[in-house]
């Protein structure tokens, strides 16, 4: 497979590009590891439980008029929204999405936004969430 680049990439809601957006971190799922060590065990011993999908974030420049990127991102975090159409382009025709073949069906959660600002700069808008469930790569 040929690497990806990230001039390829974005972060979109369906199919609208969320303006603005310069850095991307998103991962796989994080196992619940469960001890079951026993009395004369030597060491340590550990089952995989439960996953969850990981933390996830996104950052860029602060645009207030980006009605079905930004401005759709801040209302889905204060109505606590199950997000299940972000998706995570890793170049023009493949992307993450949570997962839909799972029971339930995985979501996106925006849990905080955040704005910064300097005196010389634009102001910078950060967006992080979690994935609850799992990604599927379309």
């Amino acid at each position: 497979m040929a690497e990806k680049k990230v001039k390829d990439c974005q972060v979109a809601i369906g199919t609208n590009k969320i303006n603005g957006i310069g850095t991307f971190s998103y991962g796989g799922v994080v196992f619940d590891d469960v001890e079951k060590t026993q009395l004369g065990d030597q060491r340590h011993l550990y089952t995989e439980a439960l996953y969850d999908g990981s933390d996830f974030s996104f950052d860029g420049w602060f645009d207030p008029d980006d009605t079905n990127g930004q401005v759709a991102l801040r209302t889905a975090n204060k109505n606590a929204e199950h997000m299940t159409d972000l998706r995570f382009h890793a170049d023009a025709n493949s992307y993450y999405v949570p997962e839909s073949g799972l029971s339930p069906a995985s979501y996106a959660k925006i849990n905080s936004w955040q704005n910064n600002g300097e005196r010389a700069g634009l102001v910078n808008i950060v967006f992080s969430g979690k994935i609850y469930g799992a990604w599927d790569f379309v």
